[in-house]
């Protein structure tokens, strides 16, 4: 794909049984940021016109799965019937699951993304989903990642460190990709060397930071909502609500940091001695003799390739979204907030609710 093209063109439409409403959903959000891509809302595929790109899907209300032959070939003909350009982009939103279950894949600016079972974020809120794997698969076709070559691809993450260009065998996964808005070092590079356009990626990071924010404005619903008590022990047990919390020694001795930060960090602090001092004090409660090495690691700037952040902090809030309901765990995540004037972590558990015995 090329990537200096003034416009990107990216046409968002769907199979039989995927409403227009939700269809202008999607694009009307992905379009709240402006730049070089732009989107344009379809209207769904018809039963006649599904019969015209293949007899087999005559009936297809009988369709039970679709592969990747299908949903390219679907892509492909529906461009021939609107007379779309080969250089744009065609994204194929899908109520028919993939053979492979896979959630999305993209092929010579074809997209397709799996719309069923979003609503494990909230009915409401399945657009934040389906806008994300677009976006995403926007970004790997520009750095040449295809469906075809996505197992093998080097930067094709198969353990999940809250970027992108996660694997994600899970969509709990791909909701913490989602918490993330997180673009790794390695990714960001690949990027440059493709010659990806700057503004073009600043869209696409904006894009995913605005859905982030969608997903996280859960205001109305926090505000009737009471978190349950949390207590970290003098042996650096933690319990929430008598539940103990099982995560291994680093990303608890991150999730106990900021509990004992409860007015948050700024995400560039970190390197601070008295920071990292704590964070050592905390992580050699846990595991006696642990090396300063691993907290070291841990304090580094994000955009450092030897950063662990990123990763821990993802398996921290995936353990904590996994124990708790999807919502209630909006009190314990780590979650970055941030401003014109501001940018830092933090768990937004109101201190009332916190009891903290451990000494630091």
């Amino acid at each position: 794909m090329k990537s200096n093209l003034n416009i990107m063109k990216v046409h968002i439409t769907s199979i039989p049984g995927y409403s227009k409403e939700n269809i202008e959903q999607v694009t009307s959000l992905l379009s709240e940021v402006r730049g070089e891509i732009s989107y344009f809302k379809c209207d769904p595929i018809t039963p006649e016109q599904m019969m015209l790109i293949d007899d087999k899907f005559e009936d297809f209300n009988g369709v039970k799965t679709l592969s990747f032959q299908d949903f390219f070939k679907i892509a492909n003909k529906y461009r021939i019937i609107k007379s779309i350009p080969k250089e744009d982009i065609v994204v194929v939103l899908s109520t028919v699951k993939h053979d492979l279950n896979w959630f999305s894949g993209g092929s010579i600016n074809n997209i397709f993304v799996d719309t069923r079972g979003w609503e494990y974020i909230t009915d409401s809120d399945s657009k934040y989903g389906i806008a994300y794997q677009i976006i995403e698969n926007i970004f790997q076709l520009l750095v040449g990642i295809e469906y075809d070559n996505a197992v093998t691809d080097p930067n094709v993450h198969h353990t999940s460190i809250g970027c992108i260009n996660d694997m994600c065998k899970s969509k709990m996964e791909v909701i913490s990709k989602l918490r993330s808005a997180y673009i790794c070092v390695s990714c960001q590079k690949r990027a440059i060397n493709m010659n990806v356009d700057t503004i073009i990626l600043l869209q696409i990071i904006s894009t995913i930071q605005k859905i982030r924010d969608g997903l996280m404005n859960f205001d109305l619903i926090l505000n009737s909502l009471k978190p349950l008590p949390t207590v970290v022990e003098e042996n650096s047990i933690v319990r929430i609500g008598g539940k103990e919390i099982m995560l291994q020694a680093v990303p608890k001795t991150l999730f106990i940091f900021y509990l004992s930060n409860i007015d948050g960090v700024k995400v560039d602090s970190l390197e601070d001695n008295h920071h990292k001092e704590k964070l050592l004090a905390i992580y050699r409660s846990i595991r006696r003799g642990g090396r300063r090495e691993t907290v070291d690691s841990l304090c580094l700037p994000q955009n450092n390739e030897g950063s662990t952040f990123p990763k821990v902090r993802t398996e921290t809030n995936k353990y904590l979204i996994n124990a708790f309901d999807k919502v209630l765990s909006e009190f314990y995540v780590i979650n970055n907030i941030h401003g014109p004037a501001y940018n830092f972590y933090k768990i937004q558990l109101p201190a009332e609710y916190l009891t903290f015995k451990l000494n630091l």
